[in-house]
Formats: C-alpha cells, sequence, structure tokens
C-alpha cells in the first residue's frame, strides 16, 4: 500500500492472549483510493497463501522482533501498560517468557502452518471509517455492508 501510494503506513498485529487472539490491519487512504487500498491489503494475505515464508523471511521477521521489542519496554508507562495487559488476559511473566524464547525457536515449517491456520483467506471483518457514500459501494465487494453514523447508539 505505501509503495503503491495509496498510504502513507501500513500494519498489521496479532494481538496476544490466554487464548488465539484476533489478527489486524489497519491504514488510511482517500476516499477516492478506498478500493484500490482494499484490494492491495487482501492481495498481501492471499501471497501468504500462495508464496510461503522462505529462510530468509523468517530469520528477517526474528532480528525485527529481537530490535523491536526491547524498546517498546523502555518506559515507565509501556512496562506498567504491558504487565496490565498479562494480568487482564490471566498471563503470567513466565508465560511471556516463553513466548518470547519460542517465537526465536520458530521454524520455517512451524510458520507457515501459521499461516494456513491463522491468517484469514476468506474469514474476516472488515471495519472502515470514513464516508459511507462513497466507501460502501467499494467495502461491498468483499461483503455485505452494514453502516453506522458515528453519533449512532453503540458506536
Amino acid at each position: 500500500r505505501v509503495k503503491s501510494g495509496l498510504s502513507y503506513g501500513a500494519n498489521s498485529r496479532f494481538t496476544y492472549l490466554e487464548q488465539p487472539g484476533p489478527f489486524q490491519m489497519s491504514t488510511f487512504t482517500k476516499n477516492a483510493t478506498t478500493g484500490a487500498a482494499l484490494d492491495k491489503s487482501f492481495e498481501v494475505i492471499a501471497t501468504l497463501h500462495s508464496h510461503p515464508f522462505k529462510e530468509e523471511d523468517l530469520t528477517s521477521s526474528k532480528n525485527y522482533l529481537r530490535g523491536t521489542f526491547p524498546p517498546s519496554l523502555e518506559t515507565s508507562p509501556q512496562l506498567a501498560h504491558e504487565l496490565v495487559v498479562l494480568n487482564i488476559e490471566g498471563l503470567s511473566r513466565k508465560d511471556f517468557n516463553a513466548e518470547l524464547a519460542a517465537e526465536q525457536t520458530t521454524t520455517l515449517e512451524q510458520a507457515n502452518r501459521v499461516i494456513d491456520a491463522d491468517f484469514p483467506s476468506d474469514n474476516y471483518v472488515l471495519v472502515m471509517i470514513g464516508k459511507a457514500s462513497e466507501i460502501a459501494p467499494l467495502a461491498s465487494k468483499y461483503g455485505a455492508v452494514t453502516t453506522k453514523k458515528i453519533s449512532d447508539p453503540g458506536y
């Protein structure tokens, strides 16, 4: 999406929970390019299923995690937030440390198995914020569309 000029940024993540959590992708774009950004997002997911990870992909991912995780706990508020999340999810510090260690020992076969098991290919919820009259028709390509106004109860 960034290389296509559709967005200044895009990201994705799994939510770490006691049970498997959701996978989330997010980005932003102009209303006029919403359709192209959606197509590109789903193209990325499809590529994961059609072109399995290679060893260099896995090594790069492990290095990225090793390099970016420690700075996310540099400040007292960052550490406090992580500890609160662990507590809410019923995870101990031991569980957390074990998960970090396990990530670094992930094999290529395990990584590709996760793609097949945990990344959506046709089971997803799409949440979009914008001018519904312009983006709802574009989103309908991917399934039924329900719109809400930001002032609606329960929003």
